[in-house]
């Protein structure tokens, strides 16, 4: 469910903020709403905010597949996907790395390495 060790372990707390908010109370745990008040946690302005929202658009988490840590759903949706859907992943990764770059600067360097990564995968 979440890996704090993972290189990308500053923005991982975003899945432990909601980890925490599910050990806290399973019954009335929100998945969405926890993911929210997560990424208002962590954000510092709007554009922050609104970036992060997409960061978790792009890359649910793997639990969301039944997959392990090292699921990558970026890539596992363009290896199976038609050459207009690859075009649609990469230009919705491009812009999110681009904002990533623009918004948080070098605060974050394992993610936007990954994010870096993803798209080159892409590219191919």
């Amino acid at each position: 469910m979440t890996n704090p060790m993972r290189r990308q372990n500053r923005l991982g707390r975003l899945a432990l903020a909601t980890a925490a908010d599910y050990a806290t109370d399973p019954p009335r745990y929100d998945p969405g709403l926890s993911t929210l008040m997560a990424i208002d946690r962590l954000a510092r302005t709007p554009a922050e905010r609104s970036l992060l929202a997409d960061l978790v658009a792009i890359y649910p988490g793997s639990i969301a597949f039944g997959e392990n840590q090292y699921y990558n759903p970026v890539r596992a949706r363009a290896s199976r996907a038609s050459p207009a859907e690859v075009a649609s992943i990469e230009r919705g990764l491009a812009a999110l790395v681009d904002g990533f770059r623009a918004t948080f600067g070098d605060r974050y360097p394992a993610e936007l390495a990954t994010l870096e990564a993803d798209l080159a995968f892409i590219d191919g």
